[in-house]
């Protein structure tokens, strides 16, 4: 896959305490710290404000994904998260605590948030996603920014690295996506998962009003083509999940790890396939859904 590269080795900047201090010794202390203070009443507040000053200070690179979901984020993410120098806050706009949906509701709330969570543990690198689609984290209830507005923000903040991951079979990611909202279940950490099958509803989707299945996959890579675009002149690494993640996820690992130069570790692989079977066992209504894709440039979704 494509990527603009990044520099080759992190090095400290010049307004960087790590220059004074040794990185792993001050990272510990910090952390003892705002444990102990959390436990007592009425003190983390009172120190909350010095912890994220020092955070501010020690951070090197903030880094942003983007995605679709269903794409393999959430095992890239335990990975990255595992380096004892990243701070992988996952998707920080899926599920608002009643604290920060408190912080997005206020002027200026979608860079309240973010910053609430980069500087919520010290780390020498942040990272996070964003679900991009206009039906996704950009909706009026959530971010409520364009696109284009939202990443002017991110660049504002000092993100200076960018990942776009995509599962290249749509139909594939989509699946996932109805089976987990009937499950309600969107990681799998055992070896074998049980076979949950769907019945999917080609003219809409998501229930009453929404996309077809061709509609939602123009919107899709739509989607892409946009980002892919505005990210122009940017520092970005392109990852898809059948090359970077499906057979091997450590290989999307060192190829992040590469692009921001860090080095890599031996992280542990937390999650497994949720999914791995065929789609006939997994579409109960397979033969219709394949007369939608057939004769389109997604009939090749439908092999496995």
């Amino acid at each position: 896959m494509s990527s603009v590269s990044g520099p080759n080795e992190m090095e400290p900047t010049s307004t960087s305490l790590i220059g004074v201090l040794d990185y792993e010794p001050t990272m510990g202390a910090l952390r003892r710290i705002k444990r102990n203070a959390r436990k007592i009443p009425l003190v983390w507040p009172l120190l909350r404000p010095i912890y994220r000053h020092i955070s501010m200070r020690i951070r090197v690179d903030n880094i942003a994904m983007f995605h679709t979901g269903r794409c393999g984020s959430s095992v890239l993410g335990s990975l990255l998260d595992q380096h004892h120098k990243m701070f992988w806050a996952s998707e920080i706009f899926e599920s608002l605590d009643p604290r920060c949906q408190a912080l997005l509701d206020r002027q200026d709330g979608v860079r309240r948030v973010l910053v609430d969570s980069m500087y919520s543990r010290a780390a020498k690198c942040y990272g996070f996603e964003t679900k991009f689609l206009s039906s996704q984290h950009l909706t009026p209830d959530r971010i409520d920014l364009t696109l284009e507005e939202y990443l002017s923000l991110l660049r504002g903040l000092g993100f200076s690295h960018f990942i776009v991951l995509r599962r290249k079979n749509l139909l594939r990611s989509l699946i996932s996506t109805l089976i987990g909202l009937e499950t309600k279940k969107w990681q799998n950490r055992e070896d074998s998962a049980p076979v949950h099958s769907i019945a999917m509803d080609v003219d809409t989707l998501f229930g009453e009003g929404s996309s077809s299945l061709l509609s939602y996959f123009r919107h899709v890579e739509t989607g892409h083509g946009a980002l892919r675009e505005l990210l122009r002149g940017d520092e970005v690494l392109f990852l898809s999940y059948e090359d970077d993640i499906l057979d091997d996820p450590i290989t999307a690992y060192q190829k992040v790890c590469s692009f921001i130069g860090m080095q890599p570790m031996s992280p542990e692989i937390e999650f497994k396939r949720q999914n791995p079977f065929s789609l006939r066992q997994l579409v109960t209504n397979f033969e219709e859904v394949a007369l939608v894709l057939r004769k389109t440039g997604y009939e090749w979704m439908l092999d496995d």
